[in-house]
């Protein structure tokens, strides 16, 4: 995968409706908006892409969008709109026992999920999101049951469902190829799951030829064995590392893992992945999604959050603008173009607003979300439009 990323000059060719072109959303929490924003500035302005790829929260607006469905994520009932955002990451009680009961060595139990069961349900994690999912899964059934019929089954009943919606509708407009990407704690490795049309299956699954356990052990169709597993993706997507509780994903019998029931949480910085990961389903141009405002010069130093999530935010925002960086630095022989905002107050856990000393005054999710707009159509829609014009202008 890396011969892709390097040795050529970047293309400085602008951008081009006529490529092969995916849209990667990456972040965590209240990144979620902004790329509600962008996609639904895409969506009125019909720029079309044929791919969709997430993580970190990205996974929803991409499996949304796949489905012909990211419409629900910016309505006014949405789930970035208050009062249904604002307990999107939910504080738990009592995680400080749970604390207390590490340092005790409670983890030395061999039996750990038996063990750490018992804790969770005590004290739990320092955030809890089961109810986010829950809300976001009652809309993935109203859209693949088309607003009636059976509604409520198992995520796996919803997750095959998805999958056969999105099988049955490739090619058609709305409709995209998906691509996600979580991070497997047992086998310390990232896992793909993917949903591509039938001419791309299988050079995207197939082993590679210098390690080809590797690949089965790591990518995963969710058109085949795996296809009721889309929801169980989804979930883990949301699980950030060190404030949730891992999902644990339980692969078939018949797969590499054998049965296995594995922890799975979103991997900050998993960025390049994802897009070497997209590049090899045969995507020639890249529209990036991310909250992660533009790196700053010197004298732009702002003081330091106090609160213990702030601080958190602070790094995994700073993790992910390096991630960015190390796209555009690699990403030689691919047309990349990165929306992002300029300047942006909100921290991956400020859903409920926060206060911007730039500016002098508290800014709302719903800024976000307005902001993602305005620059997709800045980035991306203005020089579609400027294209269109000159080619009939040129006839």
């Amino acid at each position: 995968m890396g011969e892709p990323f390097i040795g050529l000059p970047r293309d400085p060719s602008p951008y081009s409706p006529r490529l092969r072109t995916a849209l990667v959303l990456t972040g965590t929490g209240t990144a979620g908006a902004y790329h509600a924003g962008v996609l639904r500035a895409l969506h009125e302005s019909s720029v079309r892409f044929d791919l969709v790829a997430g993580d970190g929260v990205g996974a929803i607006g991409a499996l949304f969008a796949a489905l012909d469905g990211a419409a629900a994520l910016w309505e006014s009932d949405g789930p970035w709109r208050p009062p249904q955002v604002r307990h999107f990451y939910k504080r738990t009680r009592g995680w400080r026992l749970r604390r207390l009961w590490n340092r005790s060595g409670g983890r030395s139990d061999p039996r750990r999920r038996a063990r750490e069961r018992v804790w969770r349900r005590v004290t739990g994690p320092p955030l809890d999101c089961d109810k986010t999912t829950g809300r976001l899964v009652a809309r993935l059934w109203t859209l693949v049951s088309s607003g009636a019929g059976s509604r409520g089954g198992s995520d796996g009943e919803l997750g095959a469902r998805a999958a056969e919606l999105l099988l049955e509708n490739l090619g058609q407009p709305g409709f995209r190829e998906l691509v996600l990407t979580v991070h497997d704690l047992d086998a310390q490795r990232d896992l793909v799951f993917g949903l591509l049309a039938e001419a791309r299956r299988r050079d995207f699954f197939q082993p590679r030829d210098h390690d080809p356990a590797s690949r089965s052990a790591e990518a995963f169709d969710l058109a085949g064995g795996l296809r009721d597993r889309a929801i169980d993706v989804l979930t883990a997507a949301l699980r950030v590392p060190l404030v949730t509780d891992p999902h644990v994903i339980t692969f078939p019998v018949e797969s590499a893992w054998r049965g296995e029931s594995h922890y799975v949480v979103q991997r900050v910085g998993s960025l390049v992945r994802l897009v070497e990961e997209v590049v090899r389903t045969g995507a020639e141009q890249l529209i990036i999604a991310s909250a992660s405002p533009e790196p700053i010069g010197p004298h732009n130093l702002r003081a330091a959050r106090t609160d213990r999530l702030g601080r958190f935010g602070d790094c995994l925002m700073s993790a992910e603008a390096a991630a960015l960086r190390d796209v555009q630095a690699k990403a030689a022989r691919l047309r990349v173009f990165i929306v992002r905002p300029h300047h942006n107050p909100l921290g991956p856990f400020d859903f409920a607003g926060a206060y911007d000393p730039r500016s002098d005054r508290r800014h709302a999710l719903d800024e976000l979300m307005q902001r993602g707009y305005e620059d997709a159509v800045r980035r991306v829609i203005d020089p579609v439009v400027t294209l269109r014009a000159d080619e009939v202008a040129g006839r």
